[in-house]
């Protein structure tokens, strides 16, 4: 069969709705991972990113988030105010903040680290490398194909 050849068998949802109650259970295992820290799965995501990528400016958080700015600001404002992250301003431009994590911010995302870790290996048993490496593939196509579809190149 040719790549490019629409197989009812593969495009009739199934893999639709099997992602989505994928996600689903992964929103349930964040929360319960990120509970005992006191923290969203937002939150977290927007703290993982910014350790990535420290200095980012908040817009650029939205759009590597897929979040909307006024969302990303709302949520920063609470990681600030605990003291997990501290905004910069642009030296060019005073309208536009760089995103940094405090030490503090940086010990609660390796203490978010170590708790998906943990959880990781139960979530991942029985699963081969082969196959989460085939996952992973899938999905960087998928989102590619979508994001050609939607016209969105972030």
């Amino acid at each position: 069969m040719g790549e490019d050849r629409f197989d009812e068998r593969i495009w009739d949802g199934t893999h639709e709705q099997a992602l989505v109650v994928t996600v689903g259970l992964m929103g349930r295992v964040y929360r319960r991972v990120l509970e005992p820290v006191g923290l969203t799965t937002v939150q977290s995501t927007l703290l993982f990113r910014i350790a990535q990528r420290g200095g980012l400016s908040q817009a650029e958080l939205a759009r590597a988030t897929l979040r909307d700015r006024a969302n990303v600001t709302r949520v920063l404002e609470g990681l600030t105010e605990r003291g997990l992250v501290v905004r910069r301003r642009d030296r060019q431009d005073r309208r536009k903040y760089h995103l940094f994590l405090t030490p503090l911010g940086r010990r609660t995302v390796a203490r978010i680290r170590k708790r998906f870790q943990a959880a990781s290996l139960d979530l991942r048993r029985g699963i081969a490398e082969a196959d989460v490496a085939a996952t992973l593939r899938f999905l960087d196509r998928l989102q590619a194909n979508y994001r050609t579809f939607l016209g969105d190149s972030a």
